[in-house]
């Protein structure tokens, strides 16, 4: 499994289920439409809490029990999403930035991240996978 550290803190991130999803390339997964990235209040993705988010984004307390997220986006160009996040670790509010990268055909495991703990999005930028913290 891939983990991402964040500010101290591994939060589980990538390959979590034991059977990838199949779904056909193009259609909608896990409830999110194709070119969206979804919030979801389990770690199943069974729970959406958002319509999606189709563009760049920024706000505070709209997703704010989140535990995993899902990205949907249309695969090429502008398809990985940096997305800011905000939590509490021992009495202090932190903040950090994590790449979501695309579902991509036949692997829609790609783009799942999941969250040991619920957390508040607060910044969706969309980026090409070129992008530094997404390139790898």
């Amino acid at each position: 499994m891939k983990r991402v550290a964040i500010a101290g803190l591994m939060v589980a991130a990538g390959l979590v289920s034991s059977s990838p999803a199949t779904a056909d390339a193009g259609g909608p997964k896990y409830g999110c439409v194709v070119g969206d990235i979804c919030f979801y209040e389990d770690s199943g993705l069974t729970k959406k809490i958002s319509t999606g988010q189709t563009g760049n984004w920024a706000g505070s307390g709209t997703y704010s029990a989140t535990r995993a997220v899902f990205n949907n986006g249309t695969m090429g160009g502008f398809d990985h999403v940096n997305l800011t996040i905000r939590y509490s670790w021992e009495n202090q509010v932190m903040e950090d930035t994590i790449c979501v990268h695309v579902a991509e055909p036949r692997k829609a495991w790609l783009g799942i991240t999941r969250f040991d703990f619920p957390l508040d999005p607060i910044k969706v930028q969309w980026v090409p996978a070129s992008t530094v913290g997404c390139d790898v």
